[in-house]
């Protein structure tokens, strides 16, 4: 009877276990970057958004870090690439037909809820 009991425990425990932890079955990059994630503006604020769209485009909010601003004209939105050789993650942004910008972030770690890159400091996105 005891023996009865304990594994009752045993595999309620186990229940409750795996009902509480949500495994992310994303394992790269590629996978983990996309949706919309909350990020910081530029002064420091949070409740800005970046959204990474699996076509390879992505948009983001005013002030949020992934916008971009060249001779006046700002950008929202913009392309991304991924290259898992270097672990750079290439933003592009299109200011007109003539004129872009491109900035490559070293991809420092990822899981499915917080991303780390780098360029010139780090920065923290997370869901």
């Amino acid at each position: 009877m005891k023996n009865i009991k304990l594994l009752m425990v045993i595999f309620g425990f186990t229940l409750i276990m795996s009902a509480c932890s949500e495994d992310c079955e994303k394992t790269t990059f590629q996978e983990v970057i996309l949706g919309t994630w909350n990020t910081t503006d530029v002064s420091g604020a949070d409740a800005e958004k970046v959204t990474f769209n699996s076509d390879g485009t992505g948009s983001a909010t005013d002030n949020s870090l992934f916008t971009a601003e060249l001779n006046g004209i700002t950008a929202n939105d913009f392309l991304w690439s991924y290259d898992n050789t270097s672990m750079n993650m290439n933003i592009k942004w299109q200011f007109s037909s003539m004129s872009s910008s491109n900035v490559d972030y070293e991809i420092k770690s990822f899981d499915c809820e917080e991303v780390t890159m780098n360029f010139i400091l780090d920065v923290v996105i997370r869901k």
